[in-house]
């Protein structure tokens, strides 16, 4: 959070916005994973304080694949 607003994305493609950020590499924590993907799509280096909320899309297909079943957590 930051001034009482969290950072959400979203595309031309898609309805729905979506926390930025990715996977999480092998042996690396929730915490390392969220600071390294917040940097990598922002430049900002961020500090964890706690959680803010929990965010799951579900949606089909990946726009090329339309029979295909996707959750985002």
């Amino acid at each position: 959070m930051e001034n009482d607003s969290v950072l959400l994305a979203s595309n031309e493609a898609s309805d729905y916005f979506y926390s930025v950020g990715g996977g999480v590499h092998l042996g690396e924590t929730s915490e390392e994973a969220v600071i390294r993907e917040v940097f990598e799509e922002t430049g900002v280096n961020y500090e964890i304080d706690r959680l803010v909320f929990i965010h799951e899309n579900f949606f089909y297909g990946d726009g090329t694949e339309k029979s295909e079943k996707f959750a985002i957590v």
